[in-house]
């Protein structure tokens, strides 16, 4: 295996992978429904903006992330790294 390939059976296989598409859809759904029932956007230190449906993916992919693959590193853009 080369650098570049990804071993799918360290997150458990194509379920594994299926699994983290759906969360990451329902995710997107998720952010989706907070966008369209309006938003407040609020700007970052760096005068970027961010949202509550953008702190919401994040803290739901970390929380997912966490519990099927609690020795993962997380790097998220809103809250820096676990």
């Amino acid at each position: 295996m080369d650098d570049a390939s990804f071993d799918l059976d360290r997150i458990g296989g194509q379920p594994g992978l299926d699994a983290l598409r759906d969360e990451i859809v329902a995710a997107g759904d998720a952010a989706l429904a907070l966008f369209r029932a309006g938003l407040d956007v609020e700007k970052k230190l760096d005068a970027s903006p961010v949202t509550q449906a953008d702190r919401e993916v994040e803290s739901r992919l970390r929380a997912f992330l966490s519990a099927k693959h609690p020795a993962a590193a997380f790097l998220g853009e809103e809250t820096g790294e676990s």
